[in-house]
């Protein structure tokens, strides 16, 4: 055999192995930077009104971003990838009074340097700036509500009118949860509800309000070793795609709420794959008027069979009259290392 046949016989089964390498592992790759802040308008603002923070790095849809005002979360309402727009949540401002906030942007697992920005309330009787004011435009009713991340901690309760639905994230991801809501009490499986992936029905008293189910995120904490000729890892962050497909789904009974009805929310896990998934670890975040409860709940089964839908976790609490926002955000991790996220919310 001659030489150059060998040398390119070598040369195809090297770039065999390397094609074969990167099918056996689906990775994401993100830039390890995080958001970037360069200004707040305008840079002083009531609560409830929208303010536009200018910047890089944010998340390019809405869900992905939770900007914090001190220890509170505004409601976004819009997002690219160089703006996000936001609502003032309910700060702790005496009428006539100002108060400076940090405000922070939390897109993925990092948090952006705080910027401060004047919160005020005027006097009792006093008027309100003029609607043609720049600053006081107002802002298109959000399509989506963004879910707060899994390390989240509570924010302190207040009765907040269209408040924001996400309280405070600690700024390192690993945070210890604290003790599970109230709202997380397990209970027997309520009668079968709609699903609330479906068209959202309409709640008494509230047309056009109900339970809304969003998309499960899915990845895996497993870290790909990419020691391709010619690839820099440096400042790039690889994460893998989860071993096992997987949903998280919810149910809530009643459809229809009402104050003083006592509701419950049953949660699923479905398994694509074709092998079990085991619950490590549920931690459940429930949201009411923007004040968060959130703890790691022990799940009802933990071994969920391939191409098998189980409940995982029934939860209820009575309907408030003062409730004017609700969401629950469920993060499921497995014994192998994947993750998966979803939300319902009430709109």
């Amino acid at each position: 055999m001659s030489s150059s046949g060998s040398s390119a016989r070598y040369v195809l089964g090297l770039l065999g192995a390397m094609l074969i390498g990167a099918a056996a592992a689906t990775v994401v790759l993100q830039r390890a930077s995080g958001p970037e802040v360069a200004s707040v308008v305008p840079p002083r603002a009531r609560p409830g009104e929208a303010v536009t923070i200018k910047g890089a790095r944010f998340a390019s849809a809405p869900q992905g971003n939770t900007v914090l005002f001190g220890s509170l979360a505004g409601r976004v309402l819009s997002a690219n990838a160089g703006e996000v727009r936001v609502e003032v949540p309910e700060v702790d401002v005496a009428a006539g009074g100002e108060v400076r906030v940090g405000l922070r942007i939390l897109a993925g697992n990092r948090v952006s340097a705080p910027v401060d920005l004047a919160v005020y309330r005027e006097k009792e009787g006093e008027p309100t700036r003029e609607a043609s004011s720049p600053a006081a435009s107002p802002e298109p009713s959000p399509a989506t509500l963004p879910p707060p991340p899994p390390g989240a901690v509570a924010a302190p309760p207040k009765a907040q009118g269209g408040a924001p639905r996400r309280a405070a994230a600690a700024l390192p991801p690993a945070v210890a949860p604290i003790p599970a809501p109230p709202a997380a009490t397990p209970l027997s499986p309520p009668a079968e509800a709609s699903r609330s992936g479906a068209a959202p029905p309409e709640v008494t008293g509230t047309s056009g309000r109900g339970f809304v189910l969003e998309r499960t995120a899915a990845t895996s904490t497993k870290k790909v070793n990419l020691a391709l000729a010619g690839f820099d890892p440096a400042g790039v962050d690889v994460k893998r795609a989860p071993d096992v497909a997987g949903r998280i789904d919810f149910e809530v009974s009643p459809g229809r709420v009402k104050a003083g009805d006592h509701y419950a929310v049953k949660v699923y896990v479905i398994n694509d794959g074709g092998r079990p998934i085991r619950v490590k670890e549920m931690f459940v975040a429930t949201t009411v008027n923007g004040a968060l409860s959130a703890g790691t709940v022990s799940p009802r089964l933990r071994d969920i069979a391939p191409k098998k839908r189980e409940v995982i976790g029934v939860f209820s609490d009575v309907w408030r009259e003062t409730t004017s926002s609700w969401a629950m955000d469920l993060t499921v991790t497995s014994e192998r290392g994947d993750v998966y996220k979803n939300q319902v919310s009430w709109k």
